[in-house]
């Protein structure tokens, strides 16, 4: 009997564990999404293409070329609206991925902001090469180098770092534990 209360206890446990860097990888996934988008506003800037430029990038995965005819502050609510929603969702992605990785590697502020720094790669990967050449060819006309190397510095690092310390310090607190009966 006591085995199986502990084998609950452990199911329970692992759960909580999960639900927590579920809920902290979304929360990672916004913090990254606003370190990138300042990145890409400055960048945009450096280009002489002006700070409305990023959002109407964002807001293009939704309103097409259209986003770029004239800014309003529709399209840069759907470029924040877009972006933020897609930061939340790698977030919430990485989260899966970091949840089967044993604990002492995901709370590890370098091999996790390592890993989440090439999961940042990935992503550019998949909306640039991929993504972009069959729905977005504007995404291509930038220096796809340093978008690479955006994704990389300016999501997945942020993205890592954040859910490491937060992991490292919520696994940190012991978790309350039903004290064995004495029978």
């Amino acid at each position: 009997m006591s085995n199986e209360k502990e084998r609950k206890a452990r199911r329970a446990n692992a759960e909580a564990s999960r639900q927590t860097i579920l809920g902290n990888a979304v929360v990672a996934g916004l913090i990254g999404g606003v370190v990138f988008a300042i990145a890409q506003m400055i960048g945009a800037v450096s280009a002489g293409m002006g700070i409305g430029y990023t959002w109407q990038l964002f807001a293009s995965v939704l309103l097409g070329a259209a986003a770029f005819e004239q800014i309003t502050a529709g399209v840069v609510l759907v470029g924040i609206g877009v972006h933020f929603v897609m930061a939340a969702v790698f977030g919430l992605i990485w989260g899966f991925v970091a949840s089967g990785v044993p604990k002492g590697v995901r709370d590890n502020l370098g091999s996790h902001s390592a890993a989440a720094g090439i999961y940042g790669l990935l992503i550019w990967v998949v909306a640039f090469q991929l993504v972009a050449r069959g729905f977005y060819p504007w995404f291509l006309e930038m220096n796809q180098l340093i978008q690479a190397i955006t994704h990389i510095l300016f999501f997945g690092v942020p993205l890592g770092l954040y859910l490491a310390a937060r992991l490292q310090y919520k696994e940190a607190i012991p978790i309350e534990r039903e004290a064995p009966s004495r029978a």
